[in-house]
Order: structure tokens, then sequence, then C-alpha cells
């Protein structure tokens, strides 16, 4: 029953899955680039930032399965990231870090001189939060008319 239920649902995704995904992979991007932010620099680096993206990605893909829940995904990823952004904000040296770097004025060059976790950082927890925020208001699965309940879409006849 379960197992129905959940392939039915993966057959009747619909538009806002697929921009959920892709808030999902750049989530899952982000954290892997942002564990490299401690070689680049130490006090930058916030342990909430990781644990905030790996509850996301794992509340996102548990609620994904279920029809009755699957509208809530993107709202996971999207308080997830969120906390993600709110955790690299407060870290350790975050306000000294840029302070210096940019001390003389801000520029495109000197945000890109930075090390490539660090601005890769700071625009795909921008990034991530927006397109999860616009995919919690798209459909996430295919209405299916109520006599069949999906019934045709999991055995592939429609």
């Amino acid at each position: 029953m379960i197992i129905d239920e959940i392939k039915i649902t993966i057959k009747t995704k619909w538009i806002g899955c697929f921009v959920a995904l892709a808030a999902w992979l750049l989530t899952f991007i982000h954290m892997i680039t942002y564990s490299q932010i401690g070689k680049v620099e130490e006090g930058l680096f916030s342990a909430g930032v990781i644990v905030s993206c790996v509850i996301g990605l794992i509340a996102f893909a548990a609620l994904s399965l279920f029809r009755k829940t699957s509208q809530l995904a993107p709202a996971a990823l999207m308080i997830c990231d969120l906390m993600c952004l709110m955790f690299f904000v407060g870290a350790e040296n975050f306000q000294d870090y840029f302070s210096t770097q940019f001390f003389d004025g801000f520029s495109m060059g000197k945000l890109f001189s930075l090390g490539a976790p660090v601005w890769f950082s700071m625009f795909s927890f921008i990034i991530s939060f927006i397109v999860a925020s616009v995919a919690m208001y798209l459909p996430q699965n295919r209405k299916t008319k109520p006599e069949n309940d999906g019934k045709e879409l999991a055995e592939g006849k429609v």
C-alpha cells in the first residue's frame, strides 16, 4: 500500500517538483562547497550550515514521497536554506572577514578574488532559498481523477 502510494506519487510529479529538485541539487552542491570553506578562511565555517543542509535535503526527500506531504517538501527545503544563510551570516568572524576584504570599497573583482567556496556559498545560499520559495507555489503533483485515484497513472495507462 505504501509502496503503491510512493509509485503513484513519483509518476505524477509535476513542474513544482522539478523546480524544487533544482533547489535541492543546489543545496547539495553548496553543502559540499561550504565544507571546504574552512581551508580558505577558518572563521567563516559554521557546523550549523552543514547540519541545516542535511536536514533540508533529508526532509525534502522524505516529504516528496507522498502526495499529501509533497506540497510541504519545498517549504521544508526553503526553511533549511534560510537557516543555512543565517548560520553563515552568524559565523564567528563573518563581519571581520568581509569588512577587511572590502575595506576600501566593493567591486566584483574583489568579490571573485575571494576563495571559490566563499563567493559560491554567498550566492548559492540566496539562490537556493529563492528557487525553493518559488517551488513552494507551484504544483508538486498532477491532479488525478478521484474515481481512479491515480491507478491509471501507476499502471502506465495514461
